[in-house]
């Protein structure tokens, strides 16, 4: 992986909306030698010395973090993706939000939050109701709490980011006038738009033709991008395509090159297939791996890069942290954890990789990876199980003088919960049942743990465990096929929570 910039922001310089910037300055003194073409190529052409193909994360990092998010933004910067592939819908107070699907289903919880409102459509939605949802545990609980965002948070880091932006305006026929909206929330949030701004930074793309069309013919300078089938005379106005890597050619690569437009190839993962694209000529590689896309262009020589890239870089000698956490928390819960980097003038410390470290054994231990946003900071859950010790520390090509922060440690303070285990109480011989398991704390909170089932036939004079099982949010069914009257126990791990809370049921087996 190559090294992070550590300067200035960098940003992939090309012109009039296409990925690639034009041929060298004239009147130099000392002419760029031209590199040889790539097979298939027709735009990879010398530009001070630098070109490159585009790396578009797919939806943010999405391997990594919960998909459109956030979070999965600021790694993608991290992991040098040039572009981030991000989806736009509208809700119902006409808000514009960044979300692949047209249902909450999937990326939220909001079966539990809004339960009577199903099929759940973004549509139908407030962004104030939106807002409560969760769009992080879903894919993983240290990601509890992230939100759906706008795209005006979205747009306003990007703004400040090493990388631009791919955005699919979703169901544009469904939703008159969210051209207009998008265009408006780009020049709100953004310079791209401006004079002398960089709207090399920015494709907006969409399945549907009719709409970018209009799009074109209303805002000119906006580049343009058909997501999969096009037609040959479209070319006349489309700055690109973007065709599925199954079904994409170097001999359709060369036509739409030699119409003007560019080629840009979705979703690539595997790395022999992001050569094969490469050796197409094709402009930008969709990915949910930017990381492992990043290695094999920069192998290749075609990584976009910018001048400020071999600059100098800042000394971190005396770089601060403020890290944020509680002093104690309930146990079974996820704790928040964050903090904010900056160097030794004051500057935050953006796009960076850090990790959570947690104290055992003797020393630490790294537990978490997050990247920065663009003001310096990061942010987590951390799942509370005993008193810990945390602390962030700079990861990877981090800056070799940077410290590690503070630590800070979060005292897990008791609090009583109660298990209860019920189910059909009568059953007949060889039949098979459900007992069901709640699991709470006192003042309601569902409960999340580690619960053993314990068994005592009739006649038996001790209990012997038959299962031992995670409950998740308090709930848990045990399969029991019982041959004769039995005695059922749950009980809390032992070592996992504070007290062994149990409860008994028993299952009366008739002949």
């Amino acid at each position: 992986m190559r090294a992070p910039s550590w300067g200035a922001a960098t940003v992939a310089v090309t012109l009039a909306g296409t990925l690639l910037q034009a041929g060298p300055a004239t009147g130099s003194a000392d002419p760029v030698p031209v590199q040889p073409e790539q097979p298939g190529d027709k735009t990879n052409s010398p530009t001070a010395g630098t070109y490159g193909v585009g790396n578009v994360a797919h939806r943010g990092y999405s391997v990594s973090a919960p998909e459109n998010t956030m979070d999965a933004v600021r790694q993608a910067v991290a992991e040098q993706g040039d572009y981030q592939g991000i989806d736009v819908h509208r809700t119902r107070d006409s808000r514009l939000v960044v979300l692949h699907d047209t249902t909450l289903a999937r990326t939220t919880n909001v079966e539990k939050v809004y339960p009577g409102r199903k099929p759940w459509r973004v549509r139908d939605f407030t962004f104030k109701e939106l807002s409560r949802l969760d769009a992080g545990s879903w894919f993983h609980g240290s990601y509890t709490g992230s939100h759906i965002p706008s795209l005006a948070t979205m747009l306003t880091s990007l703004d400040k980011a090493p990388s631009g932006a791919f955005l699919e305006v979703k169901k544009p026929s469904e939703n008159p006038g969210i051209g207009d909206q998008v265009v408006q929330a780009i020049r709100d949030n953004t310079d791209w738009m401006q004079p002398g701004g960089t709207d090399h930074r920015l494709v907006v793309q969409s399945f549907d033709e009719a709409f970018l069309e209009r799009l074109n013919d209303e805002y000119p300078g906006i580049p343009v991008g058909a997501l999969g089938s096009y037609q040959t005379s479209d070319f006349e106005w489309l700055d690109q395509i973007n065709v599925n890597h199954t079904e994409l050619t170097a001999a359709e690569v060369d036509r739409a090159h030699e119409a003007g437009a560019q080629v840009s190839t979705f979703v690539v993962d595997d790395r022999d297939r992001m050569e094969t694209m490469l050796d197409a000529g094709v402009d930008a590689i969709s990915t949910n791996r930017p990381r492992q896309l990043s290695d094999v262009l920069s192998d290749r020589g075609l990584d976009m890069q910018h001048p400020e890239d071999d600059a100098e870089r800042e000394s971190y000698v005396g770089s601060r942290w403020q890290l944020t956490a509680p002093d104690s928390a309930r146990l079974a819960t996820r704790v928040p954890v964050s903090a904010t980097f900056h160097d030794d003038t004051g500057n935050p410390v953006r796009w960076t990789w850090v990790a959570l470290q947690t104290y055992y054994s003797g020393s630490w231990h790294d537990i978490q990876h997050r990247a920065t946003g663009r003001d310096g900071t990061v942010s987590t859950s951390l799942w509370l199980r005993r008193d810990v010790k945390v602390r962030w520390e700079p990861w990877q090509e981090s800056p070799p003088a940077a410290e590690p922060s503070p630590s800070r440690r979060i005292d897990a303070r008791t609090a009583a919960t109660v298990v209860r285990l019920g189910g059909r109480d009568r059953l007949p011989r060889g039949a098979e049942t459900q007992l069901s398991v709640r699991w709470h704390s006192e003042d309601g909170r569902p409960v999340t743990g580690r619960a053993a089932l314990l068994a005592r036939p009739r006649g038996a004079d001790h209990w012997h465990r038959i299962r031992t099982a995670k409950v998740r949010d308090g709930h848990r069914t045990f399969e029991v096929q019982p041959r004769r009257t039995t005695r059922y126990q749950v009980r809390a791990q032992r070592g996992w929570w504070w007290q062994a809370d149990r409860d008994r049921h028993r299952v009366v087996v008739r002949r």
